[in-house]
């Protein structure tokens, strides 16, 4: 097994494949991705779909509608808990590939589209004909033909909980070490991270940040597609919310 490195989505992306040259073909879909969707980059297409879309209306390509599709979807599911338009998911309108914004707004896809990466990467190294697998882009991970340990920690990377990841993904939203949840929109008071392991890692990474922040739609949200999120409190307290027989202790 071999395993490589690159900085990808604002982390460190790994990728461990039985070939460099699986790895490779992962990290190329990685960069798609990276720069089809990044709204800090004034060349990419969502950036040219804020600029646009408030004033007419936008054609995509299939990897924007996608997971644009995907965050309006998990925006309504969890009643705007997720949201990847900072209060607007109502006026994002997205009719196949074509997207209009009814209001001024951005669209900043950073709370799923890793995990997007992630799934596109698998997808990748299965391409080329790797049996087994693992990505992990900053802890949005997918691993694939072997079991995968994982350890679950606090923001203090004392650890809590080990699992194993049987051709599945694994999202986790958390405080960072300094106790701050800046990154995060609204983290429920008492959870200091909260880790949801579903099919799909796109999923995963925005259903993390729907458990992160509580609420009455988040069991609601997981039975959507059969996940479970292992919530670590502020005392390191582990609660399982979801199907037990999903996760191997």
């Amino acid at each position: 097994m071999i395993t490589r490195a690159q900085p990808w989505l604002g982390t460190l992306v790994e990728i461990s494949a039985d070939s460099d040259a699986a790895i490779d073909a992962g990290f190329a879909a990685i960069a798609r991705v990276h720069r089809a969707l990044n709204a800090h980059d004034r060349g990419s297409e969502l950036s040219h779909a804020n600029r646009n879309a408030p004033h007419q209306p936008v054609r995509l390509s299939r990897m924007a509608a996608a997971v644009i599709g995907r965050a309006q979807f998990w925006a309504a599911r969890s009643d705007g808990a997720f949201d990847a338009s900072a209060g607007h998911w109502r006026a994002v309108q997205l009719t196949g590939r074509t997207l209009r914004y009814a209001v001024p707004l951005a669209l900043d896809l950073s709370g799923i589209a890793k995990g997007f990466a992630v799934d596109r990467a698998v997808v990748a190294l299965r391409r080329t004909g790797t049996r087994h697998g693992l990505v992990n882009a900053g802890g949005d991970m997918r691993g694939f033909g072997a079991a995968w340990p994982v350890s679950l920690v606090r923001p203090d990377r004392a650890p809590v909980a080990k699992i194993t990841l049987h051709d599945a993904s694994l999202a986790t939203s958390a405080l960072r070490p300094d106790g701050s949840d800046d990154h995060l929109r609204g983290l429920a008071r008492g959870i200091v991270s909260a880790s949801v392991e579903c099919r799909r890692a796109i999923d995963a990474d925005a259903l993390a940040k729907i458990v992160a922040g509580g609420g009455p739609r988040v069991a609601a949200c997981l039975d959507t597609v059969g996940a479970v999120a292992l919530v670590i409190g502020a005392g390191g307290e582990l609660t399982q919310i979801g199907n037990p027989d999903r996760l191997a202790a």
